[in-house]
């Protein structure tokens, strides 16, 4: 063999190998992606802000076998319910300081834990494809205690505020949400990394995701009678200021409220401006639920 043939076959060799490395590092990558470690709720629970509570459990409306956990804080003097939906890596502990406010406004509150994360079934994270099944399935649950979907409402924070949106398209079993760093499609998910295609690919080989179904401002899309407000942080470098722009867009007249945090990064809102998020909040869903 010519030294031209064994040119040849070197280059060959180098382009299988090489594509073997970018084939393996996606799959990894996708295990990677979609793997959430848990995080430990400890001994935390309502009782640390003074709230009576219960804990539940629920199925998630998609009908997968995941059971979802959760606390529910029934509240005697209202006709009102909110529901918590935290972010990735999260849990229902993420925001418990902010339900004693709420709570003190009148609502009754349930705070869960989305699959995969807490003492949720343990399960891949899609990104939002079925998380929103598991806000359907809180709402659900809200209405065996007795509240109608027009007293429902939402509070979802990234990962939590996309399957909300998404879920309104997919359900009228609320009829309001406020949704809070939430991306509106799936280009933050990958922006960052070099295997994007290859990726994209093997979360559907491996994983059964395809990232193009997380869309929620196509969700929103002529959701007229619905009520949305949108909670963005001016200098969130996780999910980009232009993301919270489509979602406005796309939602036109669902688009009750917005608000643009100055000094804010991901899901900072709260921890930086906590009576001014629950005076905003409260006076949004004191308008919309019946």
């Amino acid at each position: 063999m010519n030294r031209r043939w064994w040119l040849l076959l070197s280059v060959v060799v180098i382009v299988i190998l090489l594509t073997a490395a970018y084939a393996g590092l996606s799959v990894y990558k996708a295990y990677d992606y979609t793997t959430t470690p848990r995080q430990a709720i400890g001994s935390a629970s309502p009782a640390d802000e003074g709230l009576q509570y219960e804990n539940v459990t629920f199925p998630s409306a998609a009908d997968d076998g995941v059971r979802l956990t959760g606390w529910w804080i029934p509240n005697p003097n209202g006709h009102r319910v909110l529901i918590f939906v935290h972010g990735r890596y999260r849990n229902k502990a993420a925001y418990l300081a902010l339900a004693r406010p709420l709570w003190e406004r009148g609502y009754s509150l349930l705070l869960f834990d989305l699959r995969g994360h807490g003492q949720s079934t343990y399960v891949p994270c899609t990104y939002g494809i079925k998380e929103q099944w598991d806000v359907i399935g809180a709402a659900r649950f809200a209405q065996q205690k007795g509240f109608s979907p027009s007293s429902i409402g939402v509070i979802g924070w990234s990962l939590g505020g996309v399957s909300t949106l998404m879920a309104m398209s997919s359900s009228d079993d609320f009829v309001a949400a406020v949704a809070d760093s939430a991306y509106a499609n799936s280009d933050p998910l990958l922006a960052r990394n070099p295997l994007q295609p290859g990726l994209r690919l093997a979360l559907r080989l491996v994983r059964g995701i395809d990232l193009s179904q997380v869309d929620p401002a196509d969700s929103i899309r002529d959701l007229h009678d619905r009520s949305i407000m949108l909670i963005h942080g001016a200098t969130d470098n996780v999910v980009p200021l232009s993301q919270e722009r489509l979602l406005e867009q796309a939602g036109g007249a669902s688009i009750k409220a917005t608000w643009l945090v100055p000094d804010a990064g991901h899901v900072q809102a709260y921890r930086l401006h906590p009576d001014e998020y629950v005076q905003r909040v409260t006076a949004f869903f004191d308008g919309v639920l019946r």
